[in-house]
């Protein structure tokens, strides 16, 4: 039986390493100038963390997740929904718009990036439409990230939540090197000819 320390040495080799990897990488984007790059990257992070515990990306999953952990706090001006519709714009289309927001049931989000243009953009969208909300870009990646250290630190603490997060953690994929590889290969075949030992000589 797994004990609750080899779930959280699991928890942090898989899914602990993984976020690094994608916050790492946000930084690297913002830090060029890649804001759509960026998004996507933040937006999949979110969906990654949202489908942890019942290991499913879906709309309820990702909401849930926006609004216990992004949104208290963070004094963005949208909704988790709005967020939503924002996450498949970006992600499918690389663009603001949704079916979501084509129907009319959200606003589309624009994204300031910290160039003191943040009142000139909202009131430029106040005249192009009401359907558009402005998001400070950095804003919403800081409010991610914190979001996230509260949602480790939460799982840390509940052992039952944490064998599902164990559970589904094992699909997460990770690169491997060549060592590894060859490791694991090597495992594998020692338990196969134990195994066909063990067969024989039951026979």
């Amino acid at each position: 039986m797994t004990t609750t320390t080899e779930m959280i040495e699991c928890f942090d080799r898989t899914v602990i390493a993984s976020f690094q990897a994608f916050e790492e990488t946000i930084g690297f984007a913002i830090g060029r100038g890649f804001a759509v790059p960026a998004l996507c990257l933040t937006y999949s992070a979110i969906d990654i963390a949202g489908s942890l515990e019942e290991g499913r990306a879906t709309k309820p999953n990702f909401i849930r997740w926006v609004e216990k952990y992004l949104i208290p706090g963070s004094d963005l001006p949208c909704t988790a929904e709005e967020l939503y519709g924002a996450r498949c714009g970006i992600v499918h289309t690389h663009s603001a718009e949704s079916g979501l927001s084509r129907a009319g049931t959200i606003r589309q989000i624009y994204y300031d990036w910290g160039v003191g243009e943040t009142n000139r953009l909202r009131d430029l969208a106040r005249i192009r439409t009401s359907r558009i909300v402005v998001v400070d870009g950095e804003a919403m990646v800081h409010a991610f990230r914190t979001g996230l250290r509260r949602f480790v630190d939460e799982i840390r603490r509940d052992p039952a939540r944490l064998k599902g997060v164990y559970e589904n953690a094992q699909k997460i994929l990770r690169f491997r090197s060549q060592a590894d590889v060859d490791s694991m290969f090597f495992q594998y075949q020692q338990a196969l000819w134990g195994a066909l030992l063990a067969t024989d000589e039951a026979d």
